[in-house]
């Protein structure tokens, strides 16, 4: 069997529970589902090259929750930057930088659109 038939069967089998763990660890469906599919790619990417893991479900519950975690993190970077540069805008008197501003905000809110960072 190889790599993708063995990613394809571990999906089949064990999804729904390493789904119910993520969410249960993250309290979201999107985001869990999100990890989970993550963690997929990442099997298809290592598991070639390093070997299938004795536990494949178990590796992708753990890569799973770190995916998580990564979206968590970026989401709340981007959360963060988002509301410095609201804050820089709202203090800004001068008319060149207030235009940069406005500018750089509406092309980080567009990209937001077309990169998922949640």
């Amino acid at each position: 069997m190889n790599v993708d038939q063995v990613v394809d069967e571990v999906f089949r089998q064990e999804s729904g529970r390493i789904l119910a763990s993520l969410i249960a660890q993250t309290g979201d469906f999107t985001l869990a589902e999100d990890a989970l599919q993550d963690a997929c790619v990442a099997a298809l990417q290592t598991w070639p090259s390093a070997g299938v893991p004795h536990n494949p479900a178990a590796w992708l519950n753990s890569v799973g929750r770190r995916k998580a975690i990564d979206l968590l993190r970026r989401a709340g970077r981007w959360e963060e930057a988002m509301a410095a540069y609201g804050r820089a805008l709202e203090l800004c008197r001068n008319t060149v930088e207030r235009h940069f501003l406005q500018r750089r905000l509406s092309e980080m809110a567009a990209s937001s659109q077309s990169v998922d960072t949640r």
